[in-house]
C-alpha cells in the first residue's frame, strides 16, 4: 500500500480530522466461516500525533495498481517495529468486533495430537440411532486465537469426509483418540471451516 493516511476513528461520531500518521505499508485480509481479518502494517511511517495502541482508527491508501481502498474501523495492535493494526469482525453478529493480535493466515494452535477420527452421523435405518464414519487416522485438537469467538475444533490430515461434509455444514460431532493418554475427546456442535489436504472443523468457545 501506498500514501496510507491513518486518521482517528470513534465508533458512531463523525469528526472531520486531519491524519495522524502517513507512509507505506502492507494490507492482508482473509476470511474463516463468519469472520473476517483485516490487518495493516506499515513499513515506512510517519507520525503528526501519538498513535496507541488499543485505539480505534481508520485508514486511506492506494494498492500498486493505483486503487483507491480503505477501512473505516481498525485497532492499533503493535507499535514496534512496525505500526500495525488489525480487526475481526463476526458478520454473524452485526457490530461485535475485536482486535486482530496477529498475523490474518495464522495456522491453528496445535493443542493434542489425536488418531483415530470419526464422525458420529445419524443412521438412515430407523433401528439404529446412529453411525460411525472415519474421517482419518491423524489429526490434532487446536483453537484458532485469531477468531472472536476463540474457536476449538479438530485438524484431520489427510481426511477422508462423506459428501454430507462440504464446507460451511454445522452441527458435527467428531469423536478421537488422544495418542497421549488413549482418551477419548468427542466435540460437538461443529462447522466444517475448511476442506482440502486438511479438513478444519470449528466450534466457538463461546456458545450463545
Amino acid at each position: 500500500m501506498t500514501d496510507v493516511q491513518i486518521f482517528p476513528y470513534y465508533a458512531g461520531v463523525f469528526a472531520d480530522v486531519p491524519p495522524v500518521m502517513v507512509g507505506e505499508g502492507m494490507f492482508s485480509s482473509g476470511q474463516m466461516m463468519n469472520n473476517q481479518f483485516l490487518r495493516l502494517e506499515l513499513t515506512q511511517a510517519k507520525a503528526s500525533a501519538d498513535i496507541h495502541v488499543g485505539a480505534t482508527y481508520s485508514w486511506t491508501g492506494k494498492t500498486t495498481q493505483g486503487d483507491q481502498t480503505n477501512s473505516h474501523w481498525m485497532f492499533c495492535t503493535g507499535l514496534d517495529p512496525h505500526p500495525t493494526f488489525g480487526v475481526i469482525f463476526d458478520w454473524s453478529h452485526p457490530g461485535r468486533v475485536a482486535p486482530l493480535l496477529s498475523t490474518v493466515d495464522d495456522a491453528p494452535v496445535k493443542l493434542e495430537a489425536l488418531s483415530q477420527v470419526h464422525a458420529i452421523l445419524k443412521s438412515p435405518n430407523p433401528a439404529y440411532g446412529h453411525s460411525q464414519a472415519k474421517l482419518g487416522d491423524q489429526g490434532w485438537l487446536v483453537m484458532m486465537p485469531a477468531m472472536f469467538p476463540v474457536c476449538i475444533g479438530v485438524l484431520i490430515e489427510d481426511p477422508t469426509l462423506p459428501a454430507c461434509f462440504p464446507e460451511g455444514s454445522k452441527d458435527i460431532t467428531l469423536v478421537a483418540k488422544s495418542k497421549r493418554t488413549l482418551q477419548t475427546i468427542m466435540l460437538d456442535t461443529l462447522s466444517c471451516a475448511k476442506v482440502g489436504e486438511t479438513a478444519l472443523f470449528l466450534t466457538p468457545v463461546e456458545q450463545k
